[in-house]
C-alpha cells in the first residue's frame, strides 16, 4: 500500500514514512529518481524526508498506507457543473475520487475543485474526461484558499488516472490514498456526469476491493 504527496516546485515538507520491510522509500522528480532529497532523521519507526528546495519539478515522495482496508462503499454524489452542490464538512476530512464523463468548462471546473477543498477534501484522484485538468484545478484551488502559504495539514494531495479502469483507481484508493499528517477515513465518490449511476460506480469499486472483502455489504 503506498501514497504519493505531490509537492510544487521549491515547496519543502517533512514526511513522516512507516519503514516497512517491503518498502523501499524513494523520493521521484519527474519520473527520476532525484539525488537532492535529504534524509533529516531516521530511527526504527520513522523517516522524515525534507525535499530540496532546489528541485525545479514537481516533486514526489512514496510511502505505504498503514490503514486497514475499509470495505464499506463509498459515498456517492452526483455532480452537474452548474447544479447547487451539497455539504460534506460532516465527512471531512476524506478522499474523493472524481469520475468526471462529461466537459466542463474551466469556470465550472474550478467552482466543484473550490467546493471540494473547501469542504475538507485531503486527497483527490481525477478518473475519465480530461482527468489531468481535474488534478491541476484542484492544486490551484488548495493554493488559492490559502492564498499561496498551505498548511501541511491542509495540502491537499491530487493524482489523475489516464488509461485505465475505474476499478483501478478504486483499488489505488484503497491501497494507496492517504495523507502525512491527517487520517483519511472517509471515501467520496464525485461524479460529473449527466445523469447519475451509482450502481456502476460501486460495481468498479466492489471490482477493486481484495477478494475476502467483496461480498461485504
Amino acid at each position: 500500500m503506498q501514497v504519493v504527496v505531490p509537492l510544487l516546485a521549491g515547496h519543502r515538507i517533512e514526511v513522516d514514512l512507516p519503514l516497512l520491510d517491503e518498502l523501499q522509500t524513494a523520493v521521484l522528480l519527474d519520473d527520476r529518481k532525484a539525488d537532492d532529497a535529504t534524509v533529516l532523521k531516521e530511527n526504527p519507526m520513522t523517516k522524515v524526508i525534507v525535499l530540496s528546495a532546489e528541485m525545479k519539478w514537481r516533486e514526489t515522495a512514496i510511502y505505504m498506507r498503514d490503514a486497514p482496508i475499509d470495505a464499506r462503499l463509498p459515498t456517492y454524489h452526483h455532480v452537474e457543473p452548474d447544479a447547487a452542490l451539497p455539504a460534506l464538512g460532516a465527512r471531512a476530512p476524506f478522499r474523493a475520487v472524481i469520475v468526471a464523463e462529461v466537459s466542463v468548462t474551466a469556470t465550472q471546473q474550478n467552482r466543484i475543485s473550490d467546493w471540494l477543498v473547501a469542504e475538507g477534501c485531503l486527497y483527490a484522484m481525477a478518473w475519465g474526461v480530461a482527468a489531468s485538468s481535474w488534478d491541476d484545478a484542484v492544486d490551484w484551488a488548495n493554493l488559492a484558499r490559502f492564498d499561496y502559504n498551505v498548511p501541511e495539514r491542509s495540502f491537499v494531495l491530487t493524482t489523475w488516472h489516464d488509461d485505465q479502469p475505474l476499478s483501478e483507481v478504486f483499488d489505488f484508493a484503497i491501497q494507496c490514498a492517504s495523507h502525512p499528517i491527517a487520517p483519511l477515513d472517509e471515501l467520496i465518490v464525485v461524479h460529473v456526469a449527466a445523469d447519475e449511476d451509482p450502481e456502476r460506480i460501486y460495481s468498479a469499486y466492489r471490482a477493486a476491493l481484495p477478494p475476502d472483502l467483496k461480498e461485504h455489504p
